[in-house]
């Protein structure tokens, strides 16, 4: 939450829900429950889930790891890069390649997923995790439109809640 002030007057201020404990709960429980929104329309067992993220490995380099992320995950469960997506942005309606998960520099981006993928290539999972992770970016909000889906190849967007970009006093989760 931009500028909220908590009881130890510490500022926490991100768009990246990806290292929001809430929002990464919200993610897992929107894809097992059987409760369908606008931006939730998958179903899936825990025990699925559960499977999924025991059995994700991706490609790091040239290393095969277990997943550490957010991003690990999704790529997992979808078999698609999750880094850098063209969406219909909600506030110009125009289409943008946005980036995602930079917390982690592009030389540690995941390729070449293995386990189980539950999700894949499905574009309700892709809405789902975007409206549940990044919402809060206003490129997204909450109704994301996939205008493509395609992994772009440019260099990353600097992220504008990083601290020393903009956010003074912020404190990020690692």
């Amino acid at each position: 939450m931009s500028g909220y002030d908590n009881v130890r007057g510490q500022v926490t201020c991100t768009s990246d829900g990806s290292i929001v404990q809430g929002a990464v709960a919200s993610l897992l429980w929107d894809i097992a429950d059987t409760d369908f929104e606008s931006h939730d329309r998958i179903e899936r067992t825990p025990g699925e889930v559960a499977e999924g993220i025991r059995t994700c490995e991706v490609q790091v380099s040239r290393s095969l790891v277990p997943y550490t992320g957010m991003d690990h995950f999704i790529l997992s469960m979808e078999n698609r890069s999750p880094y850098q997506v063209r969406l219909r942005a909600a506030n110009t309606g125009r289409d943008t390649v946005l980036t995602f998960f930079n917390t982690r520099s592009r030389d540690k981006w995941a390729t070449s997923p293995t386990g189980t993928q539950i999700l894949r290539n499905s574009d309700d999972f892709r809405r789902l995790w975007l409206h549940t992770l990044y919402s809060k970016r206003p490129e997204v909000g909450l109704s994301p439109t996939l205008s493509t889906i395609s992994h772009v190849e440019i260099e990353p967007e600097p992220d504008p809640d990083a601290p020393g970009e903009g956010c003074t006093g912020c404190e990020v989760m690692q």
